[in-house]
């Protein structure tokens, strides 16, 4: 008899652990997978909704926002003014080095007024949709403190023009996805000779997804690329004929290989074999959508609720506040 109660003792003290393993495993301990949609931040007064498309080594998730957030200008330059396009001085004073670039200093910045480093991005040096006089991507209204202190500072390689040459760490060639017998850049192009290509390393909050990243990690997981303006991005956009429902181009972090436009990932879809286009812009046009990307920092935030799908995205919060 004392052989079954301890028996008997045994089982129900294993059933009390289980039970309580499984009760503790609630939203805060959800495990952050590829493919999983969530939500962060707001932008405009609306949750940004954003998928993982990555993780690196320790498990970090990198963000990369499902709709188009902004149509904004790259960089500003002389000549390139709405008013002002004198295409000769542009072409002397266009730059698409990513340090230099107002799209990153917008998308890093917390400051409710930013002190731009070069040009502003105003209608004197850019064609349409000027933000210089907007508050920085990371401000207040968009993201808490809490919220900016989870976001890793990302180490990431970027291409180089040929006009930026001087600048590289690496790399002994310019960068130009186009294979021969081709009438189209194409996405699936993009890793055509790419670790022989000029490069620096930059660590940023938030950046763009380069030429091969939204190839390696978007496109060919078979996920759908290219993306789709929010209304509000159509709502303050100053030009005409976007509409949310439609794709349209975004910038890529990618320089052409001659210095003097950006790649952008194409709204439309290139055949035989079906494959995302790549179209180049200058900069300083504002007619190009925005889809930032950001990694989160695993260990400081948490799923506060969701089931991380596209119509119930995790929202993700702090562990320190909300």
């Amino acid at each position: 008899m004392k052989r079954m109660y301890i028996g008997l003792l045994v089982v129900a003290i294993s059933g009390l652990l289980l039970s309580c393993s499984v009760g503790v495993k609630d939203n805060s301990t959800k495990v952050l997978d590829i493919g999983d949609y969530l939500y962060y931040g707001k932008y405009l007064d609306k949750p940004i909704l954003w998928r993982i498309i990555n993780l690196d080594k320790s498990g970090n998730p990198m963000l990369f926002s499902e709709r188009i957030l902004c149509i904004k200008p790259f960089n500003g330059a002389n000549g390139g003014g709405e008013e002002t396009y004198n295409f000769e001085l542009l072409n002397k004073h266009i730059r698409v080095y990513w340090k230099d670039a107002n799209l990153r200093q917008w998308l890093n910045s917390s400051d409710q007024v930013i002190k731009w480093e070069g040009v502003p991005p105003s209608l004197e040096y850019v064609s349409r949709n000027p933000y210089e006089l907007e508050a920085g991507f990371l401000s207040d209204k968009n993201f808490t403190r809490n919220e900016r202190e989870i976001l890793l500072n990302h180490k990431h390689d970027v291409l180089l023009s040929e006009k930026d040459e001087k600048e590289k760490e690496g790399g002994s060639d310019s960068y130009y996805p186009i294979q021969s017998g081709r009438a189209a850049n194409r996405l699936d192009d993009a890793e055509k000779d790419y670790s022989n290509i000029y490069y620096k390393t930059f660590t940023d909050k938030v950046f763009l997804l380069s030429t091969v990243e939204i190839k390696r990690y978007v496109w060919d997981r078979g996920w759908e690329c290219r993306r789709k303006p929010t209304k509000e991005a159509v709502k303050v956009n100053t030009v005409r004929g976007f509409s949310d429902k439609d794709y349209c181009q975004f910038w890529l972090e990618t320089p052409h290989c001659f210095g003097d436009s950006i790649w952008a990932l194409s709204e439309e879809m290139r055949s035989l074999p079906k494959s995302p286009g790549l179209v180049t812009n200058c900069p300083t046009d504002g007619y190009t959508g925005v889809c930032p990307a950001v990694v989160l920092n695993k260990d400081l935030c948490k799923v506060k609720s969701g089931k991380g799908s596209e119509n119930k995205p995790y929202e993700i919060v702090p562990i320190s506040g909300e």
